[in-house]
């Protein structure tokens, strides 16, 4: 686990080298998931993830129209962008019966991935048996369905950070490494949802010490024993804080080497993808 904060500007520009060549783009969820989202905004987040080769984010009503646009792009797809969708989305606050039924239905129209908010309050109240019970039974829907289908759909628990201590945090994420690991199931841990409304001077999205909290928790990942993931998302605006916050959750080894399969293990979340793009190639077009 690296610290970023203890790196130099020379250190981080090596990191970044690395991720040239649209590798940084291989770890991001574009995402939009305001409510107010338009069909026009739904479909060019699709044509910009393509052209990016970044995944994608969004709430379920656009299920169709993503897919369908992504139809439309078949032929000149480098890669397959991830679908990625939201359960429980943004408060986390539903039943687990309709967090449930919610994963049963995306899947069964195409998510590739579910992004689920946990229900804070429930650990916040410390009953925790039910909130692992409300992680664990959406777990369980999905890995049924990777089973009956033969494919292969993961989660990715958002635990909203800036409501927990790093205390409740650390409970968290041992507690989404488990369920991953009594279900077979590829789990990320997510830090934000980008719309909660903290406590004045908490901040809303992504922190380093979050980050670098939670790939402790969960540990080094490694495809053959412990596939669990770090996703940073809330307030990644430019490219410095994208590298930074790749180095945090783990992406890179000691010597600022990409671990192998990397975007299975950290991803970044962010509603500027193309902007981030862009500024990535002005800062660091040269390493």
């Amino acid at each position: 686990m690296i610290d970023p904060r203890e790196l130099t500007p020379i250190q981080i520009k090596q990191a970044a080298g690395r991720l040239r060549g649209g590798q940084l783009m291989r770890f991001i969820d574009s995402t939009l998931l305001a409510p107010q989202a338009t069909a026009d905004e739904i479909n060019r987040l699709v044509d910009d993830a393509v052209k990016l080769r970044a995944h994608l984010c969004f709430n379920p009503a656009h299920m169709q129209r993503v897919l369908e646009r992504l139809e439309t792009h078949r032929d000149r797809m480098e890669k397959k962008s991830l679908v990625s969708t939201v359960v429980g989305f943004p408060l986390g606050a539903t039943t687990t019966k309709i967090k449930v039924a919610e994963t049963e239905e995306v899947l069964s129209l195409g998510a590739d991935e579910i992004d689920m908010v946990a229900n804070h309050g429930l650990l916040k109240s410390g009953d925790t048996d039910a909130y692992i019970a409300d992680i664990d039974a959406v777990a369980e829907a999905i890995a049924a369905f990777n089973k009956k289908s033969g494919a292969h759909h993961l989660l990715k628990v958002i635990i909203e950070c800036c409501f927990l201590n790093d205390g409740e945090k650390e409970f968290a994420a041992a507690a989404i490494k488990d369920i991953g690991r009594r279900r077979g199931l590829d789990v990320f841990v997510k830090t934000s949802t980008g719309f909660a409304q903290p406590p004045e001077g908490v901040p809303v999205g992504a922190t380093i010490s979050d980050v670098l909290l939670l790939r402790r928790v969960v540990s080094d990942y490694c495809p053959n024993e412990n596939r669990v993931g770090v996703k940073a998302a809330g307030g990644i605006r430019d490219a410095t804080a994208a590298v930074r916050m790749l180095i945090a959750a783990g992406a890179f080894d000691y010597d600022l080497n990409l671990r192998y399969e990397t975007y299975h293990s950290v991803r970044l979340g962010t509603s500027n993808a193309a902007a981030l793009a862009r500024d990535f190639d002005d800062v660091y077009s040269g390493w």
